[in-house]
This record gives structure tokens, sequence and C-alpha cells, in this order.
């Protein structure tokens, strides 16, 4: 179901960094894999819609108001 989620992401949605760390990267996976490995602690909430992870319910539900 993830990469289903994270396919249909379009580029306007992907802002290329961790909203964590602020590491940027290329694409949307790889930012999933580095916040799967490097937060894996700090990921309480994640997006439904593209499966990106929050520290906070309102950090998630801001970038679901304005990411998507």
């Amino acid at each position: 179901m993830a990469s289903n989620a994270v396919e249909n992401v379009s580029r306007r949605d992907y802002n290329g960094f961790c909203n964590l760390c602020s590491k940027t990267f290329s694409n949307l996976q790889e930012v999933l894999h580095h916040q799967s490995i490097r937060h894996k602690d700090e990921i309480k909430f994640k997006c439904d819609l593209c499966n990106r992870g929050f520290p906070s319910r309102e950090a998630r539900n801001e970038h679901r108001t304005n990411g998507h």
C-alpha cells in the first residue's frame, strides 16, 4: 500500500526534503527510506496520502492541508 501512495504523489506534492531534519533528497521514495531508518522513533503520525512521517498530529495536519 505504501508504494501505491508514493506513486500517487505528484511532483507538486513533493518538496524535496525531510520534514524532520531538512536533509534534501531527489525523490519522495528516498525521503521515506531515510525517515524509516534515521527518524523511526520520531515518527508518530503518517500522512495517509503520501506516507510521510511527522512528529506531531499538528505537523501532519498542516502538511495535509497545505501539501495536498
